[in-house]
């Protein structure tokens, strides 16, 4: 079989801060990767088109997916950027209308089977694992025809397959138990990328080729904006070992001559003695690049981090979330204001750039609560960079069943024809809002973010201090494109 997987382009969803999103947060489509070395290790030829790094229209899409003349086409969305696979699915369909397709992704995790109801487009739909369900499913449709076994049979045997027959019926199979054997699939196919689309600004190395990993799937926690819980393996966390971790670095680094690798882990310092061994074999292997990832502040120690910093990482990425205790006990993170000011301070005597996220509009926010969280941001000496996000209850959270409900003075702005399979299309985290919360309309929520942006980085300790950390050049790249993202150009 002739496999296309695609990423459709999304930048859209970031309205105008696209420019940002671009120069500092886009990767590589790292679960494609993974799809295709399940088709490579089971002897189908794939193919991998990122419409968003290489900026292709729809019509350019088209002519590169019939160009590879595909057997079937596989789609990957997220509930925000669905709209966006919709769009590219039309237009292959117009070009290749014989060709079936199979869409995954967090969106087919939560509405597999209404997507199959509701849009002809897909044929397909996956949930769980993708790795053994799309090798599966080429060689099923590769196999020769049997006419004593019907059609169906030979699909009901392929776990989280969700499928339409020739009658319209829509068939769910339920997902295999995940597998904790992570070590089991084949690294990524990255040979089939162009590594030179994935570029990042990296501290004090300027704009460098980036490649993401993930050494673990999942995450134990509950917040309650995550729609962990609503997927098939829930809080289950699942690691590679080390070992495995660290000859897919020696793929990436000694292989492909690349620098700079983004973990892209939930939280990469889950399992602390796991860090360290992964650490000694950095240098033991004389791997030489730099790194970043996510983290939290419980889940940091000083030691861990200087061990983190001798091995290469640069930067890591706390979720902040609100500076409101009260606000961020809501949350369901299990973590407190004391804790992320600890990690960050550690992190930054470890010499680690520091990262943070917050969220505005959450249940029971007001005026004053984002602004003890502004107070809370720019009082932390120990933070060098910051994401503000205005809250979007994406499905299959706990925030979005509370929006319905009205819980903590949230609620969500009605908008045409809204409905969980496509509702996705009107949540946008940046330069836009689809919630009201008690005093906070969704333009003072949409003000609100432009102003902490401002606040934070025209502050002239951290004006001096993304200086140092990129450069002059990055810098004031940077600094413009946060300019045209906020004046919304």
């Amino acid at each position: 079989m002739r496999v296309l997987l695609i990423q459709p382009g999304f930048v859209e969803i970031y309205g105008s801060f696209r420019h940002l999103y671009k120069r500092g947060f886009l990767n590589p489509p790292l679960s494609l990767c993974y799809m295709a070395a399940a088709l490579e290790r089971a002897g189908h030829h794939a193919g991998l088109i990122d419409a968003e790094a290489e900026t292709l229209s729809l019509d350019a899409l088209a002519l590169r997916a019939q160009a590879f003349a595909p057997d079937l086409i596989g789609y990957t969305a997220t509930s925000v950027d669905y709209a966006q696979a919709l769009a590219a699915a039309r237009r292959l369909k117009q070009a290749l209308p014989e060709v079936p397709a199979i869409i995954g992704g967090v969106h087919a995790n939560l509405y597999g089977a209404e997507i199959l109801a509701e849009e002809p487009l897909f044929d397909y739909a996956a949930r769980g694992d993708g790795e053994p369900l799309i090798a599966a499913l080429a060689d099923a449709l590769a196999a020769p025809a049997d006419p004593s076994a019907p059609w169906p049979s030979r699909l009901a045997s392929i776990a989280g397959l969700i499928f339409r027959d020739a009658a319209g019926n829509v068939t769910v199979i339920p997902p295999a138990p995940a597998t904790r054997h992570l070590d089991d699939y084949a690294h990524p196919a990255r040979h089939l990328l162009n590594d030179a689309l994935y570029v990042r600004a990296v501290p004090r190395r300027g704009r460098v080729v980036t490649a993401t990993s993930m050494t673990s799937r999942g995450c134990p926690y509950g917040c309650i904006y995550c729609a962990t819980d609503a997927l098939p393996a829930g809080r289950l966390t699942r690691f590679r070992s080390a070992a495995n971790v660290l000859d897919e670095l020696e793929e990436i680094v000694k292989g492909r001559g690349i620098t700079h690798v983004a973990f892209n882990d939930d939280c990469l310092t889950l399992k602390k003695e796991r860090m360290f061994e992964l650490c000694d074999g950095i240098h033991a292997r004389g791997l030489r690049f730099t790194w970043e990832g996510l983290s939290r502040g419980d889940l940091v120690s000083p030691e861990l981090l200087r061990t983190m910093r001798r091995a290469g990482l640069v930067r890591l990425s706390f979720g902040i979330e609100s500076g409101d205790p009260a606000i961020l006990a809501t949350l369901n993170k299990g973590e407190t204001l004391a804790e992320i000011e600890a990690g960050l301070r550690w992190a930054k005597e470890a010499g680690i750039v520091t990262r943070g996220s917050v969220i505005i509009g959450l249940p029971h926010e007001t005026r004053a609560s984002v602004r003890r969280t502004f107070r809370f941001i720019n009082g932390l000496k120990s933070l060098d960079q910051v994401n503000i996000n205005i809250l979007q209850p994406y499905p299959g959270t706990k925030v979005a069943r509370m929006t319905e409900r009205g819980e903590g003075g949230v609620r969500l702005i009605p908008t045409p024809a809204r409905n969980p399979v496509d509702a996705g299309g009107q949540l946008r985290r940046f330069g836009s809002a689809s919630v009201a919360v008690n005093d906070l309309t969704p333009k003072r929520l949409v003000k609100l973010q432009k102003i902490g942006f401002f606040r934070f980085y025209l502050r002239p300790r951290a004006l001096w201090n993304n200086l140092k950390v990129a450069g002059w050049r990055v810098c004031f790249q940077d600094g413009v494109a946060l300019l045209r993202s906020l004046v919304g150009a």
